[in-house]
């Protein structure tokens, strides 16, 4: 993006409906993860979409940004690896 950076975690499996499931497991711990997150996240649900989407947007610039990108890849990987902490223990009790 020109103006702005992104972390998201996308929902694409093959399956629409599991891919909703899936966001909406995640949707009913929105709470926990948000406040072990430290700010609120975009969670992107459309019914009539195949694919679902949880978001983070960084804010510091984007393509456009070039004297910033050092600074606003540092922020994206902290909240990158923040992010990962915090799903993948909620992916692995996934069953579905």
């Amino acid at each position: 993006m020109k103006n702005s950076a992104q972390i998201r975690l996308s929902f694409c499996s093959p399956d629409g409906e599991v891919n909703k499931k899936r966001f909406k497991f995640f949707w009913e711990k929105r709470e926990e993860i948000e406040n072990k997150f430290g700010e609120s996240l975009i969670w992107d649900f459309d019914e009539n979409r195949k694919y679902q989407h949880i978001r983070v947007n960084i804010n510091e610039g984007g393509l456009d940004n070039e004297e910033k990108w050092n600074k606003i890849q540092e922020q994206m990987v902290e909240k990158l690896v923040k992010l990962e902490q915090i799903f993948t223990p909620l992916i692995e009790k996934l069953s579905f």
